[in-house]
């Protein structure tokens, strides 16, 4: 029989909408057998948010929610406008998890601003063998290296911990780290390093997978490369694609969340946890217009309605997603919103000039506005259609998920067309 698989969340009453969307993540990627025990850390809730928290429930998913009192912290933190701290004292919760949950030997610790696109039982299963926990690198240390970087082995993010809380009963490290907090007077984050402190040297390190954090790759843009990620990580992803399409869970780690930053690195994959799907009325898929290369393409199912959704709810003009033969892959990653001139630019510098005219999702209005010619249908690119667009286009977003799905490859499609065309010459000539 599999074993359940407690997970932790540490919540306040600002926290509840955000906390709710990444358990429905975890709920929804979770497999048919798996069952898992929610435990939301909780301080002053209101009922109604108790009730929201519970109500999330089902057959094979726990909730319970624990309240706590974050006084004992009082003084434990200095809140310094100028520092980069998004967390509440409530956080602080972390330090006490071992003593809260006395019967349990084995606890996820996850923030409330990720969402799970996998089930969690392999990350639970994750044999500790004498380390405190596991942890994902921080990607961060990555382009910054502050003092506690610099002060640890590999320094850690905490928003996704594995913890032994057998071990840290027995060795009695919630105190240890209460005084490691008191003593470091870090106004710059809340508990993540003294995590790092604490716990250097006695961690089992995570691969990246489990604890992405595309917002501040995002935000460091230019300041990292593919190989950085590789030798930190010991991965051989070919491309940074390949490390978005890889994440398991995704974390919101900046201050720019996907609830407050439409336009950040991948907040559509947050909000499509967050809202009921609802269908589309026919004003909205008619505002949409897609190409495709051949009567006998088709799309991945319901991804297009999908993509449509994305595209109404962030004001898209111009949406570009993967298809999932070799020759389609489009091995980009530009997570957030672009203008299409900017977005131009930055193909260009890659070498990368064109994008085929049926991963493509545009907006119809567009079209008529700047009195674009619809793409000649024969050709599997349009370099002057994909241009026109482009330039066009004030707001466009790249997917990386692999929708378009081609029943011919492209470079075999392209090979026939060359041979037609030549059977074309050779008969004129004649």
């Amino acid at each position: 029989m599999r074993e359940k698989v407690h997970i932790c969340l540490i919540s306040d009453d600002n926290y509840v909408m955000p906390t709710s969307t990444a358990i429905r993540s975890l709920i929804k990627s979770k497999k048919p057998d798996s069952e898992y025990v929610v435990h939301i850390v909780a301080s002053a809730l209101k009922e109604e948010s108790k009730r929201a928290f519970l109500g999330l429930g089902s057959e094979k998913v726990e909730l319970d929610v624990v309240e706590c009192d974050p006084s004992i912290f009082s003084g434990l933190h200095v809140f310094d406008e100028k520092a980069i701290c998004v967390a509440s004292i409530s956080a602080l919760f972390k330090f006490l998890l071992a003593e809260i949950f006395p019967r349990i030997d084995k606890l996820l610790y996850i923030d409330g601003d990720l969402i799970c696109r996998e089930d969690l039982s392999e990350l639970y299963a994750t044999e500790l063998g004498g380390a405190y926990a596991a942890a994902v690198p921080d990607s961060g240390q990555i382009y910054y290296r502050h003092k506690y970087v610099k002060l640890v082995k590999r320094y850690i993010n905490s928003g996704v911990m594995l913890l032994d809380l057998k071990l840290m009963r027995e060795l009695g490290l919630k105190d240890k780290l209460i005084e490691t907090k008191r003593a470091l007077s870090d106004s710059n984050l809340m508990d993540q390093n003294v995590f790092n402190v604490v716990f250097d040297g006695h961690l089992k390190y995570l691969p990246i997978r489990w604890n992405f954090m595309p917002v501040s790759l995002w935000r460091a843009d230019g300041k990292w490369q593919l190989e950085d990620i590789n030798r930190l990580f010991k991965t051989d992803y070919a491309s940074i694609r390949d490390i978005y399409a890889d994440s398991a869970i995704i974390h919101y780690s900046s201050k720019d969340k996907p609830w407050k930053s439409p336009d950040g690195a991948m907040s559509y994959l947050w909000r499509e946890y967050h809202q009921d799907a609802k269908p589309l009325t026919d004003e909205e898929r008619d505002a949409y217009v897609h190409f495709m290369g051949s009567e006998n393409d088709s799309i991945v199912e319901g991804a297009m309605e999908k993509l449509i959704r994305r595209a109404v709810e962030d004001r898209l003009d111009l949406v570009i997603f993967d298809g999932d033969s070799s020759s389609d892959h489009l091995e980009l990653a530009y997570p957030g919103v672009w203008n299409g001139a900017e977005l131009k630019d930055k193909l260009q510098a890659e070498k990368r000039s064109m994008i085929p005219t049926s991963l493509m999702l545009v907006r119809k209005a567009l079209l008529k506005e700047h009195e674009i010619a619809y793409p000649e249908l024969k050709k599997p690119f349009d370099k002057r259609y994909f241009e026109a667009v482009l330039m066009a286009a004030k707001r466009v977003a790249v997917y990386t998920d692999e929708v378009y799905h081609r029943a011919q490859p492209l470079s075999e499609r392209c090979e026939e067309a060359l041979i037609a065309r030549l059977a074309r010459f050779f008969r004129n000539l004649v």
